[in-house]
This record gives structure tokens, sequence and C-alpha cells, in this order.
């Protein structure tokens, strides 16, 4: 009897234990309407160098922008010749809601967004580094199951912002 409850009590705490510490499979995560409230404005990542495939007329470097409505996202970046002077192409217009039907869940501090325009899905898993900084990702599967990891991106505003040459970028 004693050597039963030695090999049982360890295997029964093992089973507590575990099923304490370990989330369920089957836990339910809700989905929120719209987007979330930490992520709403828009975002933009550091000056990248283009490669020569990638340039856009007279452009050299790049800004990425992620724009984050209450409803739709969309992506859109600023082109400059130097990395202080605009190129030609300055600004490729974004921040329409090309996409709709925008809802999202919360794990922990990542968000995953998802809505779709036309046939086109797009999912995007945002891990919230701090309130000013994110790791982006984006995937355009039916089901996302493989991201692609965009950029580090930084809180430009709260708000949609149109860019020209003379507004003042804060990171």
């Amino acid at each position: 009897m004693i050597k039963l409850k030695r090999l049982l009590l360890p295997a029964l705490a093992v089973t507590l234990l575990g099923g304490v510490i370990t989330p369920s499979a089957n836990a339910k995560t809700t989905v929120h309407q719209g987007a979330p409230k930490a992520l709403r404005g828009t975002w933009i990542t550091k000056m990248k160098e283009l490669k020569k495939t990638l340039r856009v007329k007279d452009s050299l470097y790049q800004r990425s922008i992620w724009y984050v409505g209450s409803k739709s996202t969309d992506e859109s970046g600023l082109f400059y010749k130097t990395k202080t002077k605009p190129a030609s192409m300055f600004n490729a217009e974004g921040g329409s809601g090309v996409n709709s039907g925008l809802n999202y869940t919360k794990q922990g501090n990542t968000y995953y967004l998802n809505s779709k325009g036309g046939k086109n899905y797009f999912h995007y898993k945002a891990k919230l580094v701090n309130n000013h900084k994110i790791k982006l990702y984006f995937s355009s599967e039916k089901k996302a199951t493989k991201w692609q990891y965009m950029d580090e991106y930084y809180k430009q505003s709260d708000k949609l912002v149109h860019f020209t040459t003379k507004t003042k970028i804060k990171y």
C-alpha cells in the first residue's frame, strides 16, 4: 500500500499541477469587432535603404506606414532621395480602408487583426513591445498559419496622418 501511494502521489501531483499551469487547448478567445484602441492610429518604421529592385523613381530610402482605423487597416510608404530629402514620389497614398470587416483577438501582448478586401485576406499580428512600439507580422492566407515579419513600427499618432513633405516625423 505504501509503494502504491509513492507511485500514485507524484502522478496525481503532475496531473493536477499540469492542469493548473498549462492553458486549456479548448480555451476560447473573444473576437472583438473593429480595431483595438491600443493600436488605432498611424505607425511608421525607421528609415530603410531600398534595394535597387524595389526603388520607386528616384527613391533610395523608405519608411513604411501602417494605418489602423476603427474599422479597417491600410499600408503605404514614404520615399526619399536622401535620408532627409523627399523623392519625387514622396507619398504612396494610404489610409483609405481598402479592407472591411476588421476584427481582432488578443493573447497576452499580441493582437491578431483580421479583415478582407474583395477576395484578399489581411491578417496582422502585432506584438506590443510598449505603448509606442510594435513588431508587425503579416499573412494573406485564408487561415493565417505562416507569418511574414514586416518590421518594428513606432506610433506616430493616435490619428490617421496624411504625410506631406512638411510633416514632422517622431522617429
